[in-house]
């Protein structure tokens, strides 16, 4: 993927790590590429209101983790939590979690691909 997809990835609302995912690159890489390039970083408040309380709550109901719901919406998991405690939305217990959660790889196969990643830009988007 060319610098210029990149930049222009991150300027339709992409975050660094959704980039990665697509460009086959860390999301470090693309955060200092970005950061090098001049492009104006979006700060984490910016970036925690980009995305509805209703899509948190539909990405938990299928069974994704804090941390990869973060991973999809570009944000730290901490935020993923506070977001579903502060609407009153119940949260798993751990070990319930890790039971029917997904693994790495299933979780970068099925989620972390640009038709998915596509789909719930837009969806943040409305």
């Amino acid at each position: 993927m060319a610098g210029g997809e990149i930049e222009r990835l991150y300027r339709r609302g992409f975050s660094c790590a959704e980039i990665g995912d697509v460009a086959g690159r860390s999301e470090t890489f693309v955060y200092n590429y970005l950061k090098a390039a001049g492009t104006r970083m979006r700060s984490r408040s910016e970036a925690n209101k980009e995305f509805p309380d209703e899509i948190a709550k539909a990405l938990y109901n299928l069974a994704l983790s804090a941390s990869q719901i973060g991973h999809l919406l570009g944000v730290h998991p901490t935020t993923v939590v506070k977001r579903l405690r502060s609407c009153g939305f119940p949260m798993r217990p751990k070990k319930t979690a890790a039971a029917i959660g997904y693994s790495d790889e299933e979780f970068r196969r099925f989620f972390c691909t640009p038709s998915f990643t596509e789909d719930l830009r837009r969806l943040v988007k409305t």
